[in-house]
Formats: C-alpha cells, structure tokens, sequence
C-alpha cells in the first residue's frame, strides 16, 4: 500500500469517526486543539487507534498513540507499522 493509499485512508477514517466530511480532514488536522468542527479527546484519539488497528492489521502501543498531535502523525505511525 502506498503512502497516498494510507492518507487517504487514515483521513477517510478520522472523517467518518467524527462524521465529517474528508475535505475538512488534512495532514495538519490538530489532535491537540483541534478544528470547528474536529474535537479531539483522549477516547476518540484511543478509539481511531483501535479502528486503525482493526483496518491495518496492525498494533499501536498507547505509547504511540499518545504521542499523536495531527493527522500526519497518526499517517506516519501507521505507515512504519503496516
């Protein structure tokens, strides 16, 4: 899978989790502050790493995971992990 494929999936993903639209997802996308209408806390950002694991096949340690402050971290994660 290439990195477009896993953006592209990773932002599908975060969109759908927070019933967006993709287009209001990007790479700079704050896990931290996050957007109007992107509101990031602990248990979203815990329950995308358990829906990343189950559509990678892969597994993200907390460790990880806490250390994501935009979608491109997550995108990056995921890409060293798959």
């Amino acid at each position: 899978m290439t990195r477009e494929e896993i953006k592209q999936k990773v932002i599908r993903l975060v969109a759908e989790h927070f019933k967006v639209h993709p287009e209001l997802v990007s790479n700079e996308t704050s896990l931290i502050h996050g957007t109007e209408q992107i509101r990031p806390d602990n248990m979203d950002i815990y329950e995308i790493a358990m829906e990343l694991e189950d559509e990678f096949e892969i597994s993200i340690s907390d460790d990880e995971f806490n250390t994501w402050k935009t979608v491109r971290d997550i995108i990056d994660c995921v890409l060293q992990l798959a």
